[in-house]
């Protein structure tokens, strides 16, 4: 019981990351020349949960511009795809959901333990 406590507690901070880089997306997809990152979960040494955040180099939209001097000003755009920011949001935020109540389900078992055994 204990192990799946320390795993549970794993995949909540793995999810946690994702979140909070999905986050970051989303507040910069305005920004120019910003590259979005991507958490993703994979299994440790220890076979527990564990996010891995890697920045993804493909160029963004370009933006051209002509100033009042008429010369031509380009511009990358960020590469943050705001549909698929908010889907993988969604789903990190029911692995998360899943992860607590795997959590509070351990504790209540726990707490029957030591209620049977008085």
């Amino acid at each position: 019981m204990i192990r799946s406590v320390g795993n549970n507690q794993a995949a909540l901070q793995a999810y946690s990351t994702k979140l909070n880089t999905n986050a970051n997306n989303i507040a910069n997809v305005n920004t120019d020349n910003f590259k979005r990152q991507d958490a993703v979960i994979e299994q440790n040494q220890q076979s527990q949960p564990t996010a891995k955040v890697r920045t993804d180099n493909t160029p963004g939209p370009v933006k051209t511009t002509i100033s009042a001097k008429g010369q031509q000003k380009v511009q990358e755009l960020s590469n943050t795809d705001l549909t698929k920011e908010f889907t993988s949001t969604i789903t990190a935020q029911r692995g998360y959901e899943a992860k607590l109540k795997a959590l509070e389900t351990n504790d209540q078992m726990a707490g029957s333990i030591i209620n049977i055994k008085g």
